[in-house]
């Protein structure tokens, strides 16, 4: 073997002893190089013997790679254990200030999405109020009505608006005087539904088209002939094959 620590590429770094002689890394090269060219069965045996060589030297590398490293994985995992010693000593006292932090931010989200439901409410009521101001509207003069429905057009262009912030998830943000900041987002998770339980008529307004047309199929496929607001219309295709 070479001295300790000597450099990893050259021909001394690794010698193979006994019967491969002392093979160093450049011997190891030119054996390969010699066996490239292989026509005879005494070409055949020396390229066998130049892989074997080659295989030992490989296995001989990899022995000292694991003997040049163990101590520098010692060093690392001192490394490891002064960080993770200095670490635990703050983060005890880092998740009492996150929780703190965590319980502000849910206060104040909790604040903001009732402030949002109740614009959201008070925007259904002023439009439900112009519709009926519309609706009421039978013996004035045009331009009143028109007045009244615009009134109406905008009143339910608000509650819309406030619908759709309603619908947004929370989201709430400090920022401190030197640019740090911390964010809270609250959004809602759909863990479970009870199908026996569930309240359609809550959910009737949001429910898509395209959603009550697959729950409708569905329904005509098992049976039903005919669903409570629903037209059906029924066709039959007749496929002939020769």
């Amino acid at each position: 073997m070479a001295e300790e620590g000597g450099p990893m590429t050259d021909d001394n770094f690794l010698v193979l002893a006994g019967d491969r002689h002392h093979y160093g890394v450049n011997r190891v090269i030119a054996l390969l190089h010699e066996a490239q060219a292989v026509a005879t069965h005494v070409d055949a045996a020396a390229a066998t013997t130049a892989l074997a060589t080659c295989r030992d030297y490989l296995d001989a590398v990899e022995v000292e790679r694991k003997k040049r490293k163990a101590p520098i994985l010692e060093q690392a995992k001192a490394v490891d254990r002064w960080a993770e010693d200095l670490s635990s000593l703050v983060v005890g006292e880092k998740a009492k200030v996150e929780e703190a932090l965590h319980a502000y931010h849910s206060r104040i989200a909790a604040e903001e999405r009732a402030a949002r439901i109740a614009a959201a409410e008070a925007a259904q009521a002023a439009a439900d109020a112009a519709v009926d101001a519309v609706i009421g509207a039978k013996n004035v003069a045009p331009e009143e009505r028109e007045r009244l429905e615009a009134e109406a057009t905008a009143a339910a262009m608000r509650e819309s608006n406030a619908r759709i912030a309603l619908k947004q998830g929370t989201t709430i943000k400090v920022r401190t005087a030197t640019g740090e900041t911390s964010r809270l987002t609250q959004k809602i998770t759909v863990e479970e539904i009870d199908r026996d339980a569930i309240d359609l008529e809550v959910l009737r307004p949001y429910l898509k088209l395209s959603a009550l047309e697959d729950a409708i199929l569905a329904a005509c496929k098992a049976g039903r002939k005919s669903i409570r607001g629903v037209t059906l219309t029924h066709t039959d295709t007749i496929a002939i094959r020769r």
